[in-house]
């Protein structure tokens, strides 16, 4: 019901005639164990292991990267100076 209120704004918003909105199927993102269980199913638990451990070190790197895109860059780089010189404190 909520998709289809939201088609039926978007088209009033755009003054075009409403159209019959149908949702067929709903696509949801896989679980990040299920989706380790789908790729190495019949492996070790140690590549199993080692494989979460992967995952979670890329979703900290990519993490911390954000932290140097546009919005946020500037208030990373003073706070990391602030950080820097009161450590020597």
């Amino acid at each position: 019901m909520v998709l289809k209120h939201i088609h039926d704004t978007n088209m009033r918003a755009r003054g075009e005639p409403e159209r019959v909105f149908t949702v067929n199927r709903i696509k949801i993102p896989k679980q990040l164990d299920e989706l380790v269980e789908m790729q190495i199913e019949s492996a070790n638990p140690v590549l199993k292991v080692l494989f979460k451990i992967k995952a979670e070190l890329r979703g900290i790197w990519l993490t911390f990267m954000r932290c140097f895109n546009y919005p946020v860059k500037e208030n990373t780089m003073k706070l990391a100076a602030v950080w820097f010189t009161l450590s020597f404190g």
